[in-house]
């Protein structure tokens, strides 16, 4: 009986699993897209959308580094 009972639960914890993988698998993207025009400005400071509006942006090409090491 409780070798039975074992293989119940074993059951639903793989149909757990298995459902929980397929939820994960839907929100998994694995389409890329090169972007084209971008620009960047680097600051320390937490800023209003209105003030990083007014800082003066760069252009960023593929690979270049940014952020802090």
């Amino acid at each position: 009986m409780a070798t039975e009972g074992l293989r119940k639960l074993e059951k639903l914890i793989l149909d757990k699993i298995r459902k929980r993988s397929i939820e994960i698998s839907r929100n998994i993207y694995d389409r890329t897209e090169t972007i084209d025009d971008l620009t960047m400005v680097e600051t320390d400071e937490h800023l209003s959308i209105e003030q990083a509006r007014k800082l003066p942006y760069k252009p960023v090409k593929p690979g270049t580094a940014w952020g802090k090491p």
